[in-house]
């Protein structure tokens, strides 16, 4: 682990997610210790960005993340990786709930068609649904 990497407990404690959520980071890693049981979730690691992956369906997820990074560019570099990894795995649709608009660009820029639709408020920031489909629509 480089000087930089957190541990994986730092990296939910850290991030933007929890504190924002106002949720005790030790109830949130007991329960992400809990979901790696179930055969249809999966976590995966970039730097100090810490990826869900629910499986919805074959070659469909729900994806939500753990921001711990330095800088938006870090956590940038995480997500284009991330999909990279998702595109190699066969799957073609992701889903997630996000306040950063700017993520639509990434994963556009990774190759993805994006739609996106309001879903709330959280905290008073509006939420969007975004879904995103490898290849041909």
């Amino acid at each position: 682990m480089s000087e930089k990497e957190m541990t994986t407990q730092d990296v939910i404690k850290n991030s933007v997610e929890v504190k924002t959520s106002g949720l005790d980071w030790k109830q949130v890693y007991a329960l992400l210790s809990k979901l790696v049981e179930n055969d249809k979730f999966r976590l995966v690691r970039h730097g100090n960005t810490i990826f869900t992956l629910t499986i919805v369906e074959p070659h469909v997820g729900q994806v939500f993340s753990f921001n711990a990074e330095k800088s938006f560019k870090d956590y940038v570099r995480a997500i284009k990786d991330f999909a990279k990894a998702l595109e190699a795995s066969g799957y073609k649709q992701i889903t997630a709930k996000n306040t950063n608009l700017q993520l639509i660009n990434v994963l556009k820029n990774a190759g993805y068609n994006v739609e996106y639709e309001p879903a709330g408020e959280f905290k008073g920031v509006q939420l969007y649904k975004m879904t995103a489909t490898k290849g041909a629509q």
